[in-house]
């Protein structure tokens, strides 16, 4: 059998893996599966802009120069 050491030096040897055990039921992950069933998936992320980067409503400026 070959070992093979990985970056935290831990021995890896080159043979078949075995069976994944199935995952534990959960109540609330089968809800959210029979629910994406029947509306479809969640909508996509909604991306809100920042009201800082914003420039302001009012232009101070042009209405003090207009008044000179």
């Amino acid at each position: 059998m070959l070992h093979f050491y990985n970056s935290g030096g831990q021995l890896r040897g080159l043979m078949a893996k075995g069976k994944r055990k199935p995952s534990k039921f959960t109540a609330g992950r089968e809800a959210r599966r029979r629910a994406r069933e029947l509306a479809g998936p969640p909508p996509a992320e909604r991306i809100i802009p920042d009201k800082r980067l914003k420039p302001p409503k009012h232009k101070k400026k042009l209405l003090e120069e207009s008044e000179r």
